[in-house]
């Protein structure tokens, strides 16, 4: 009697244990994407208001190029969601390590993408000597300039048209984090390698 006491107890504590194990893994799937679905709709949401800024940029400097304060005030706009979309892939980077996924890479690749090009736009001094200027360094946007505006436009088009569901318009809510890195992986590898190594001391 008291040997089945003991089995029954001993398969209800198994069971116990069977069930907070599944409910943890079943916890950790949803909060997973639902961290998931956060990043991936803000990650949109930043390429779309890049996107118009460069937009809105190109346009200006083709149709009204002395009107400079206009595409001065944009370019800053520019620059900060640039900055913004850097600094979120590091915190975004942050909120999925705890799940110990394969994920990371493409945040982390994006990150130091975005960074190359925002030295590139804001200038760079190493031992000082310049690298690049600053595009607004004389006040103004020449014409390879923009051309390297409307390269950074046509690339970051292409990632947003990606997160787009062409039934609803809206953010595609079957992409998942895995999917990042072919989505990223155009931006990050070749079209940085050509950017960074081609020479930029006009710019």
């Amino acid at each position: 009697m008291f040997q089945s006491k003991k089995k029954g107890v001993i398969v209800l504590v198994l069971l116990c244990l069977f069930s907070f194990y599944i409910g943890g893994i079943y916890k950790d799937h949803v909060y997973y994407k639902k961290d998931s679905q956060y990043v991936i709709n803000d990650l949109r949401s930043s390429f779309n208001r890049i996107n118009d800024d460069l937009d809105y940029i190109i346009k200006k400097t083709a149709v009204d190029p002395k009107n400079k304060k206009a595409i001065n005030h944009t370019y800053k706009d520019l620059i900060k969601e640039l900055n913004e979309l850097e600094s979120n892939m590091f915190l975004f980077r942050r909120l999925m390590t705890k799940y110990d996924k394969d994920d990371l890479v493409a945040l982390s690749d994006m990150e130091f993408a975005v960074h190359d090009v925002l030295l590139i736009l804001q200038g760079v001094t190493t031992n000082g000597k310049t690298i690049s200027h600053d595009f607004l360094e004389d006040d103004m946007l020449t014409k390879e300039e923009v051309d390297f505006l409307i390269k950074i436009k046509d690339e970051l088009i292409a990632i947003e048209d990606k997160f787009i569901d062409d039934e609803t318009g809206q953010t595609d809510k079957t992409i998942t984090m895995a999917q990042l890195k072919h989505i990223f992986e155009p931006f990050t590898g070749d079209f940085i390698d050509s950017i960074i190594y081609e020479s930029i001391n006009n710019w």
